[in-house]
């Protein structure tokens, strides 16, 4: 049987599946072009659905294709063919991505981000944390992942509710409801966690309403598709109170665009789709199962069924999750909220976050005061609190060379404790680059 593998971890994957199926003939390279001449000779196909849906776009087509990744809409385009068999991967997923939920649930319960806070400004904090025991969690998307989450989080003492295409009783939840049912249970929850898959359905299921019915207390965790969010809705609804935070995973459009809200939004933490990294050993153990069943002409694991228009793509009109005027224009106004607005500054990155516990009751534009304090302290400049040229904000801090070359000035040059990470004050995001590439030190 040819195997092609379409990776950019390919020669791992070659590597172990020699290992597992010695029988096998494994094609796999890095050049798009050599591994287009292949892809003719090979009925078996494993990889990413990215670089997989090339292949198909160039007339290519295997008799089965398993993908490495759980979401496949790259290979669900309407241009593409569907006469083969496709198969997602399933039952790989289910202890990362609990990982990452318990991560950021037990950092909300023990306010880890404050004590980051309290430590920057040489504040003892012994305030006490809080525990899991007796909080409700709401898991939407009740499917493999979302059992594998709650059976996870069961020995921490929590209530574990589900949601579902429909109602239905399933261990290990109190209930699983309909998701046209789930506001009834929104009010009560103190965690709501979306593992919804990339259907038509949930397309922009959460939006202001929705967002009105949480509980104010409760932390919101996306990781399951970016589409399920209107993106302007989840600002303002932390804006105004109606959830104390998010940890966002997944976006519409990735890499996020360097103006988009989430950046700056208030108790608002982005990871970066880093929440379930595929591991190659356990994905080949998936590949070799369904194919022996393959080859034995038996159902395969994580199989797509094309006819019921599951995972169709989204619309690329709604990829910021502006569905209407009023939404563009809140979405707009957001993004320019830190350059209109610089004295009621939005949290800067360092503090992005913050209010997911204990910082959730401090003004943002008073807790950015505190953190502007300490990088005046490092002659280092915000954006965030005054937008004048440098050299004539409120710290009195030198200009920096963007400023100096458009005065024609050198005094950038005089600058006593001159840095490379030194950027405009007027330029968008400059803080949040130099914060990514230098380490911090906080001892003076």
């Amino acid at each position: 049987m040819r195997v092609l593998i379409a990776e950019h971890d390919y020669h791992v994957y070659t590597q172990l599946l020699h290992q597992a199926a010695p029988d096998l003939e494994v094609f796999s390279t890095g050049d798009s072009a050599e591994l287009s001449r292949m892809a003719s000779d090979c009925p078996v196909w494993l990889g990413q659905p990215d670089l997989m849906a090339n292949l198909l776009r160039q007339g290519h087509k295997p008799q089965w294709l398993q993908s490495t990744w759980a979401g496949i809409t790259p290979l669900l385009a309407d241009s593409l063919s569907r006469e083969y068999r496709l198969t997602r991967a399933v039952g790989i997923f289910g202890q990362v991505m609990a990982e990452f939920v318990l991560t950021y649930m037990l950092g909300h319960e023990r306010e880890v981000l404050a004590r980051l806070m309290s430590q920057v400004e040489r504040k003892w904090d012994n305030r006490t944390g809080q525990s899991l025991s007796g909080r409700k969690v709401l898991i939407v998307g009740a499917g493999d992942i979302g059992q594998r989450v709650a059976e996870f989080l069961l020995p921490f003492g929590v209530h574990v509710y589900g949601v579902a295409s429909s109602a239905r009783t399933q261990a290990p939840f109190i209930e699983v409801t309909a998701l046209s049912d789930m506001t009834r249970l929104l009010g009560e929850m103190d965690y709501v966690i979306n593992l919804l898959p990339n259907t038509p359905e949930p397309h922009d299921l959460y939006d202001a309403k929705l967002f009105a019915s949480f509980k104010p207390t409760a932390l919101f965790i996306n990781v399951g598709r970016g589409v399920a969010v209107v993106d302007a809705d989840l600002v303002e609804a932390l804006k105004e109170g109606h959830l104390a935070g998010a940890v966002i995973d997944v976006c519409r459009q990735e890499p996020l665009p360097q103006r988009h809200p989430f950046w700056t939004a208030y108790g608002l933490l982005l990871t970066g789709h880093s929440s379930a990294p595929t591991s190659p050993v356990a994905m080949t153990e998936l590949f070799v199962e369904n194919l022996k069943a393959f080859q034995a002409g038996e159902a395969l694991r994580g199989e797509v069924d094309f006819s019921r228009g599951l995972l169709k793509p989204f619309r690329t009109s709604r990829r910021l999750g502006v569905g209407s005027s009023a939404r563009r224009h809140r979405l707009q106004r957001t993004v320019s909220y830190s350059e209109n607005h610089p004295q009621q500054p939005v949290l800067p990155v360092a503090c992005a976050g913050l209010a997911l516990r204990g910082l959730a009751g401090i003004p943002a534009a008073s807790t950015c005061h505190r953190f502007c304090r300490w990088l005046r302290q490092r002659a280092v400049r915000n954006p965030l609190e005054c937008s004048a040229p440098c050299g004539s904000g409120p710290d009195r801090s030198p200009p920096c060379r963007g400023c100096a070359s458009r005065s024609g000035s050198l005094a950038a040059q005089d600058n006593p404790r001159p840095s490379r990470y030194r950027r405009c004050a007027t330029r968008p995001g400059f803080l949040r680059l130099r914060l990514a590439r230098r380490r911090w030190s906080w001892r003076q």
